[in-house]
């Protein structure tokens, strides 16, 4: 009888520990399908960021050209990191940079604020100029990528958003 209860026991400490290892192992599939879920979400939230070129005429300070960002994602963003990227080859940049308006030269990036759905932020930059004869100066001109950081409340991770915008050159007229 005694052989009968410690066999019972042992065959029930078995059945104890396979029902604790199968129940882990579903805990962590659930896990794993849960930031499957939350990453196709996050990938369905990705903000959709339009950038256009702005003469100098329609920004701020009336001074310097910009690029206008326009949201037409489907969240409310509650701000946006914009930076430059640099040109492959620096005698290809369209523009020096940011304009940072409290120092008059470059920055390193500006910070949006919030930019609801169809809303527009217009940065102003500092375009690359070449001189040609007589001393004329004009915008070189070209294709610039901005790295946008979006942020929204609603996710906790940010989403990196690549925004291309042609710069256009200054014409030489003789």
């Amino acid at each position: 009888m005694t052989v009968a209860a410690l066999v019972l026991s042992v065959v029930a400490i078995l059945v104890a520990a396979a029902s604790a290892w199968y129940t882990r192992r579903q805990a962590v599939s659930a896990e794993g399908a849960r930031e499957i879920e939350a990453a196709r979400r996050h990938d369905e939230l990705r903000p959709i960021l339009v950038g256009e070129y702005v003469q100098a005429s329609d920004t701020r300070e009336r001074q310097r050209p910009g690029v206008k960002l326009t949201n037409q994602g489907p969240l409310d963003l509650d701000r946006v990191y914009v930076e430059v990227i640099p040109a492959h080859r620096a005698h290809e940049a369209a523009i020096q940079g940011i304009y940072d308006h409290p120092t008059g030269g470059t920055a390193p990036g500006q910070e949006t604020g919030r930019l609801r759905r169809g809303e527009s932020w217009t940065v102003e930059v500092l375009p690359v100029r070449k001189v040609v004869d007589g001393g004329h100066e004009l915008d070189r001109g070209g294709v610039v990528k901005f790295r946008c950081t979006c942020r929204a409340a609603a996710e906790n991770k940010p989403w990196e958003v690549i925004v291309s915008v042609d710069f256009p050159a200054t014409p030489w007229v003789y």
